[in-house]
């Protein structure tokens, strides 16, 4: 099966990349995202990146590492080209993103603030450490 970002739902929009919900389909029972690049030919740097966190989720996935069945951590499904550009399927989960808890909740307490920020920081290191 061909995919397009045609029948696709874009999410988000970075500074190279962009984030669609893929509806479900006959590949996949239930929807996915899909995090496909902006231009069909990335610098080595940029795709060297974007297929280290390819590799380091699916590594999770196949160990059973803690973090594989942590609330929150999406699971890596496969590498794909969509458009003639590189993508990555990962599971779809249902949720707010950071920038909507923020519009929503103007103030927070404080330990809630740094349990955030901490998650965040870990899921950083963990997939964008280079």
């Amino acid at each position: 099966m061909i995919l397009s970002t045609a029948n696709m739902k874009l999410l988000f929009e970075g500074k190279n990349v962009l984030v669609y919900l893929n509806p479900s389909n006959r590949d996949y029972p239930t929807p996915t995202i899909v995090k496909i690049f902006k231009k069909s030919h990335p610098t080595p740097e940029e795709l060297n990146k974007f297929y280290n966190e390819y590799t380091i989720a699916q590594v999770t996935n196949e160990h059973g590492n803690s973090l594989n069945n942590a609330e929150g951590v999406r699971k890596v499904l496969q590498k794909d080209t969509i458009d003639q550009r590189p993508a990555i399927h990962l599971e779809y989960l249902e949720g707010k993103t950071l920038n909507q808890l923020l519009k929503e909740k103007k103030t927070f307490k404080l330990s809630d603030f740094l349990s955030i920020a901490i998650e965040q920081h870990v899921r950083h290191l963990l997939f964008y450490k280079t």
